[in-house]
């Protein structure tokens, strides 16, 4: 699994990064937060995706 950061690690680094921007390392951490995104947008979609075929006409038929 690609390495995650957490909302608190984000607006820490972010926070920092506005700061001092040119000490900041949050260039070294997008990768991070880019798949966190990446990781969440699937979790959404999936969730997304299963909440649909269980509201499917499919779904309703009694067996």
């Amino acid at each position: 699994m690609p390495d995650q950061i957490s909302v608190s690690e984000f607006l820490s680094e972010t926070t920092e990064d506005y700061n001092s921007p040119t000490t900041s390392s949050f260039t070294t951490r997008l990768q991070s937060c880019r798949n966190t995104v990446s990781v969440l947008e699937e979790v959404r979609n999936c969730m997304l995706c299963l909440q649909n075929d269980h509201n499917s006409p499919m779904m309703k038929v009694k067996r």
